[in-house]
C-alpha cells in the first residue's frame, strides 16, 4: 500500500514539475518576443548585446530545468526549491515584458499628436426648471457672436438639429451672457468650456450654480503635427513644455500657467530650460496678434503658444509637450510620495480650486514627505507676496527633481508601469515616435552624462494693461525685455556655434548680451516701451500706426477713408493716448495682485468697460473668457484691424 502511495505521490509529483516548466516555457518565448520588440523600438547596438545574454541566460535556465525534470536528478528539498526559482524567474520575465509592452503603448500614445478638442457646453442655472436640452424648446439662449463666434454657432447649429422653437439673443462676451443668465433675462447660454473655467475665477460658486445640458466637441482648426525633420541625434531642437491647468485630457485646449523651452543640444548632451512668466505680454497669433497674456495663448492650442514665443524670442521652437496639472498628483502617489525641502509656510487651494477651510491645503516650511495632492498645492502656490512666480517656478523645479530621484530609487522603479500608465493620460507630444526612439538609440549607444542648467526670465516689467482676450479690464501683465530675447538667442546660437577661443574677450564691467542680434517683431510690446503705453488700449504692435488703436468690437467693415485717415496721422507710438475720445470714463483697474483669486492669473472680475457714447458696443468680458471681446472706444470711429475667430 505504502508502495503504491509513493509511486502515486511521485508521478503527481512530477507532474507539477512539468505543469510548471510548461509554463516557464510558454512564459520564456513570450519574453524573446518582447526582447526583440524592444530591439526593434530601440535599436541600439548596446541594447542588442545586453539582450542577447539576457536571451542566453533564460534559455540556459530553460535548459537545465528540462534536464533536471527529465532525469529526475532532484531530492525533495531540491525538486521545491527548483519549483520555486521557476516561478520567480516566471514573474520576473513577466514584469519584464509587460514593462517592454508598456512602454512601446506609452511612446505610441505620447507621441501620436492627437487633434485638439474644444469642448462647447449648454449650460443653465442650477435652480431653474430646465434640466434636459428638450426643455429649451420656446426658450431665449444666449450665443456670442465676439470672436468665440465659430465655436457659438457650431454648438448652435447642433442644438437646432436636436431641439426646435429656440430663441437667440447674441452678446459680444460671456460675463454680460452670465450676468443676464442670472438674472433671469436668459433661460441658458452655450459657451466653450475653456470660458467657463476662466468664468469661474471670477464667479466663485459658478460650479455649483449652473447645471450642464450637454457638451458638444469639435476638433481644432489647428493640427498638432511637427514641421521640422531634424536629426535629432545630434542636431540641436527646442521643445515647448506647457503644464496645463484645465480638465485631464492634455488634446483638450486650455490655459498654460507653466510655460518653459526645454533647449537640447545632444552634441554635448546639454539640456537648458528657460521658465517663461505666464503673465508675458506677448502677441496673440489666433486673435490677429493682439497683445495678450502667454497663458491666454493656451486657449488656442500649443502651436498658438509656439507661435507667439517665436514672435518674441525670434528662434524656432520645434516640438511642444503638454503636461495635465493632474497628473502630478498621480505620478506622486504612484510612487508613494516625495521628500521636498518647502521654502515657506502658506495655504493653497485644492486641486478643483476649493478655496474654503475643509479644502485648502497648508503646509509648514521645511524638509517633508509629500504626497500628490501636496505636491500639486506647493507647485501651484504663487499668491505669498514674497514667494510669488519665481518662487512657483522654484517650487516646480523642486517637485520636478523629487520625482525624478523618486524614479530613479528601487521604490520608484517598481512603480514604473504605473507612471507611464498615468503619461499616457496626461501627456501629450508632436515629437514623432521615429524621431523619439531614434534619439534615445543613440543615447543608449553612447552613454554620457548629461548637464542641466536652468534660466528663469526675472528683468521685466510689471503693470496693468488691456489684453486682447480681455479687452473690458486692464489684467496684471510682465513685459519683457529685450535683454530676455538677447538671453534665449545666445542660448540658443551656442548650440549652433563652436567658438574660437583664440579670440574670447570677457569684460566684467558689460554682462549683457547687447552684442547679440534678435528677430525685433513688429508685434511684441516691450518693457523698453512701457512709459508709452495706455493701459485702456489693445496692442496690436507699435512699428504701425494703423495697427495700435483703442479696441472697439465692432464687426462692420471699415470705410476706406476712415483706414487711409488713420494711417496718414502721426505715429501712435508718440502718442499713445491719440485715438482716446476726449472724455473716457477711467477703466477700473484691479488693486494689488496678492488679493487675486488663486489659480485665477490675475484676471478681473466681471466689471463692464467704460460706456463712451452711443458707439460704445462692446460690453466687456469681464471674467478671463478668452472670448476677445472688447470694451470699445466710444467713439465708433476707429476699428481695429479684423480679428480671426477663435
Amino acid at each position: 500500500m505504502n508502495k503504491w502511495k509513493n509511486r502515486l505521490s511521485g508521478l503527481l509529483s512530477r507532474k507539477i514539475d512539468w505543469v510548471i516548466f510548461a509554463l516557464f516555457s510558454i512564459i520564456v518565448l513570450v519574453s524573446l518576443y518582447y526582447f526583440f520588440h524592444m530591439y526593434t523600438l530601440l535599436p541600439s547596438s548596446r541594447l542588442l548585446w545586453i539582450l542577447i545574454a539576457v536571451a542566453a541566460v533564460v534559455v540556459i535556465l530553460w535548459i537545465i530545468s528540462f534536464l533536471l525534470i527529465r532525469f529526475h536528478k532532484l531530492k525533495t528539498v531540491g525538486t521545491w526549491i527548483h519549483r520555486v526559482v521557476m516561478v520567480l524567474l516566471c514573474v520576473v520575465l513577466c514584469f519584464a515584458s509587460y514593462t517592454i509592452q508598456n512602454s512601446s503603448s506609452t511612446l505610441s500614445i505620447v507621441t501620436q499628436g492627437d487633434q485638439s478638442v474644444i469642448k462647447i457646453s449648454v449650460i443653465t442655472m442650477a435652480d431653474s426648471g430646465i434640466t434636459d436640452i428638450a426643455d429649451l424648446s420656446g426658450k431665449n439662449v444666449g450665443v456670442q457672436n465676439g470672436l468665440d463666434q465659430d465655436n457659438a454657432t457650431y454648438a448652435r447649429d447642433l442644438l437646432d438639429e436636436e431641439v426646435a422653437g429656440i430663441s437667440y439673443t447674441e452678446l459680444l462676451d460671456y460675463t454680460t451672457m452670465y450676468d443676464q443668465l442670472q438674472e433671469g433675462e436668459l433661460d441658458a447660454m452655450i459657451i466653450s468650456n475653456t470660458s467657463i473655467a476662466l468664468l469661474q475665477d471670477h464667479y466663485e460658486n459658478l460650479q455649483s450654480d449652473i447645471r450642464v445640458l450637454t457638451t458638444y466637441e469639435r476638433e481644432s482648426t489647428s493640427v498638432n503635427t511637427a514641421t521640422t525633420d531634424k536629426d535629432l541625434r545630434s542636431e540641436p531642437f527646442v521643445i515647448y513644455l506647457g503644464g496645463m491647468d484645465e480638465g485631464d485630457d492634455p488634446s483638450i485646449n486650455g490655459r498654460c500657467d507653466v510655460n518653459i523651452l526645454l533647449l537640447v543640444n545632444p552634441k554635448v548632451n546639454k539640456i537648458t530650460t528657460i521658465s517663461i512668466p505666464r503673465d508675458s505680454y506677448v502677441p496673440n497669433p489666433a486673435l490677429g496678434y493682439a497683445s495678450d497674456k502667454l497663458t491666454h495663448l493656451g486657449n488656442n492650442g500649443p502651436e498658438n503658444s509656439i507661435a507667439g514665443l517665436e514672435e518674441f524670442t525670434g528662434i524656432d521652437i520645434d516640438y511642444y509637450a503638454k503636461i495635465n496639472f493632474f497628473s502630478v498628483i498621480e505620478i506622486v502617489d504612484a510612487i508613494g510620495g516625495v521628500d521636498v525641502d518647502v521654502q515657506l509656510d502658506f495655504c493653497e487651494q485644492d486641486e478643483n480650486r476649493n478655496k474654503d477651510a475643509e479644502h485648502q491645503i497648508c503646509l509648514a516650511k521645511g524638509e517633508q514627505h509629500l504626497n500628490g495632492q501636496e505636491a500639486l498645492a506647493y507647485s501651484r502656490h504663487r499668491k505669498t507676496a514674497s514667494w510669488g512666480t519665481q518662487g512657483r517656478e522654484k517650487a516646480q523645479t523642486q517637485i520636478i527633481e523629487a520625482i525624478i530621484n523618486k524614479l530613479t530609487s528601487v521604490e520608484g522603479a517598481a512603480n514604473v508601469n504605473s507612471v507611464m500608465s498615468i503619461a499616457q493620460q496626461y501627456i501629450s507630444t508632436n515629437i514623432p515616435m521615429d524621431s523619439l526612439t531614434s534619439f534615445l538609440s543613440y543615447q543608449l549607444d553612447h552613454l554620457k552624462p548629461w548637464t542641466v542648467e536652468g534660466i528663469t526670465l526675472t528683468d521685466g516689467v510689471d503693470g496693468y494693461y488691456t489684453t486682447v482676450s480681455i479687452p473690458s479690464i486692464p489684467l496684471s501683465c510682465h513685459l519683457l525685455t529685450q535683454e530676455d530675447a538677447r538671453i534665449i538667442n545666445a542660448v540658443y546660437n551656442s548650440m549652433y556655434e563652436t567658438p574660437d577661443m583664440s579670440e574670447f574677450t570677457f569684460d566684467l564691467n558689460d554682462l549683457s548680451f547687447s552684442d547679440v542680434e534678435i528677430q525685433d517683431s513688429e508685434y511684441m510690446i516691450w518693457a523698453e516701451d512701457a512709459a508709452s503705453l495706455d493701459s485702456s488700449a489693445v496692442y496690436f504692435g507699435l512699428s504701425e500706426p494703423s495697427i495700435q488703436q483703442q479696441y472697439t468690437p465692432e464687426y462692420e467693415e471699415v470705410p476706406q477713408e476712415t483706414t487711409d485717415q488713420v494711417q496718414d496721422s502721426d505715429p501712435i507710438v508718440q502718442d499713445p493716448q491719440e485715438d482716446v475720445p476726449e472724455e473716457p470714463t477711467e477703466p477700473v483697474v484691479p488693486g494689488d495682485p496678492s488679493t487675486e483669486e488663486p489659480g485665477s492669473g490675475d484676471e478681473g472680475g466681471s466689471t463692464t468697460p467704460p460706456s463712451t457714447g452711443d458707439g460704445d458696443q462692446g460690453s466687456g468680458s469681464g471674467g478671463d473668457t478668452g472670448d476677445g471681446s472688447g470694451s470699445g472706444d466710444g467713439s465708433g470711429e476707429t476699428q481695429p484691424p479684423e480679428v480671426p475667430a477663435q
